[in-house]
């Protein structure tokens, strides 16, 4: 029978009232029994937020000296704080793509970020003109693989050009082509399931827990 333990330790608690030192706790350590399914849950968090992590760290850096900084590069000096944007396949006739556009939006609101598709966005220009300044311009991007169509594919890949991390995802079963496989890209198997996981995602991400 296998059998998980969760190890945890602490040091020193100091205790103080407005500067007044008022006592401490000795350090210590505990461990407790957990389920399998928990720690599968704690194992798929921690190796998702790495790799976010890992993709921040590997993007590519602005070269601010001299006269080599691109136009490109300068895209990398701002965002928008606390907006997203969101990378689907849009079909009105597949009424479980509005239910996950529905959803991503909302956990976002739970961060405090607002989040919009490519239908959400006002624009006098050509609609890909206005993607690529949402993906330039955006603080957090989002992706569902699920479709494999090819514009998202496009979309993911300038962003990735940029150096910018994007949070993939796919509906259970659904086909990663090579030029994402490597990437981190957990699957959903429902609406319930995507929300928890891009909840987990975020509060790795953002280190708060949502609004």
């Amino acid at each position: 029978r296998l059998r998980l333990r969760r190890f945890r330790s602490w040091g020193i608690q100091i205790h103080h009232d407005e500067g007044d030192y008022i006592g401490s706790d000795p350090p210590g350590q505990e461990e407790n029994d957990v389920s399998i399914s928990a720690a599968r849950r704690e194992f798929s968090r921690v190796s998702e937020a790495t790799a976010e992590l890992l993709d921040l760290l590997s993007a590519k850096k602005p070269n601010f000296m001299g006269s080599n900084t691109t136009a490109q590069q300068a895209t990398l000096l701002t965002y928008r704080p606390g907006t997203a944007f969101v990378m689907m396949w849009i079909d009105p006739k597949q009424p479980e793509l509005a239910d996950v556009q529905d959803v991503v939006k909302e956990v976002f609101k739970e961060f405090g970020v607002r989040a919009v598709r490519s239908d959400d966005l006002q624009h006098a220009d050509g609609i890909t003109e206005r993607i690529i300044a949402e993906i330039k311009q955006s603080e957090f991007l989002f992706a569902d693989l699920t479709g494999e169509r090819p514009s998202v594919y496009y979309e993911v890949g300038y962003a990735h050009s940029l150096g910018k991390p994007v949070m993939l995802f796919r509906k259970s079963g659904t086909k990663i082509h090579f030029d994402l496989a490597y990437r981190n890209c957990p699957e959903y198997e429902s609406i319930g399931d995507l929300k928890s996981k891009l909840r987990s995602r975020l509060s790795a991400l953002t280190n708060k827990a949502e609004r």
